[in-house]
């Protein structure tokens, strides 16, 4: 009987041994499942990011230029400058004469 109790307890302890060793293990593997995880998410961040910036910088400046010249230029200059027949709403002073010295 006291074999037994013995044998039991002492599988009951390596029983929990193994547990807290098994629970060791899981943590570690966590651990380095998640730092991979981390890299691999900031590598693929970084590709993205590069190719993204690039695209980005490309559509923008097109946008930029695009909008520029549609929008903003002609949009200035019909505020600035009224075409029809040569005047401009900017007036330039004209030098006057006085007719009456000559």
């Amino acid at each position: 009987m006291d074999d037994k109790k013995l044998a039991s307890s002492a599988r009951r302890q390596i029983g929990k041994e193994n547990k807290i060793k098994d629970a060791e293990l899981m943590k570690e593997l966590m651990k380095q499942e998640r730092r991979m995880y981390w890299e691999d998410y900031r590598g693929m961040l970084y590709r993205n990011f590069k190719s993204d910036f690039y695209i980005g910088m490309g559509v923008s400046t097109t946008l930029a230029i695009v909008v520029r010249s549609v929008v903003i230029f002609p949009l200035v200059m019909s505020t600035f400058f009224t075409f029809e027949a040569g005047r401009t709403w900017i007036q330039v002073p004209r030098p006057t004469y006085d007719f009456k010295d000559d």
